[in-house]
């Protein structure tokens, strides 16, 4: 269980990096906070379409350099889950550690 822990932890790091970069290259009032509650998309989200892109691709980057091997964030099946898992932080963090663990089942 601390190891799932210390491996979340390291997600959430990967996020709070990634979603430093998009804040660069977003207004002031649209940034997003480094807050396991941030809502990210959706009616209360700050993120328009071309953001959420930038974060995807921010993220890919991150989760690479943390983790050193490639997950696939761009896949349009991932919007149609339930809930979505870039509702807000927690969520993402949560998916990606479901994710995680998938990849490293299958490279056994």
């Amino acid at each position: 269980m601390k190891n799932k822990e210390a491996i979340r932890d390291r997600m959430v790091g990967a996020i709070y990096r990634a979603i430093n970069a998009v804040n660069e290259l977003l207004p002031i009032e649209n940034q997003l906070l480094q807050s396991p509650d941030e809502r990210l998309i959706g009616p209360e989200g700050k993120l328009d379409s071309l953001g959420y892109i930038n974060l995807v691709i921010a993220l890919e980057q991150e989760y690479e350099n943390e983790f050193g091997f490639s997950l696939s964030l761009s896949d349009e099946g991932l919007r149609r889950e339930t809930p979505d898992p870039f509702q807000t932080i927690s969520t993402l963090a949560d998916f990606l550690l479901v994710r995680h663990e998938d990849k490293l089942k299958i490279s056994k």
